[in-house]
């Protein structure tokens, strides 16, 4: 098997030095947390580039600058783009 290229390779250094010091699956919860919060803004930024007929770029800093003007986290913005909340529930709209 291949090795990944140099580059990957010293980004899993960080990874693997916090998962030794850490509990059990507390690196894999912050990990796994910060997948859906990528998963949640990118996909209300596929939402919005599909309604208004622009890039994903542009929808991307649309979804930022409303959150900043608004002053409201991405992440809740991006749920209530794609209409839940975090518990999965119906969530407003913007």
């Amino acid at each position: 098997m291949p090795r990944p290229p140099r580059q990957q390779r010293r980004r899993a250094v960080p990874v693997r030095g916090a998962q030794a010091g850490a509990p059990p699956d507390t690196v894999a919860r912050e990990l796994e947390a910060g997948a859906d919060f990528h998963f949640a803004v990118h996909n209300a930024a596929g939402i919005v580039s599909v309604q208004e007929g622009i890039s994903v770029t542009e929808a991307l800093i649309r979804l930022r600058a409303f959150a900043f003007s608004s002053d409201r986290l991405l992440a809740d913005v991006a749920q209530d783009v794609a209409g839940t909340s975090p518990d999965g529930t119906p969530a407003r709209r913007c």
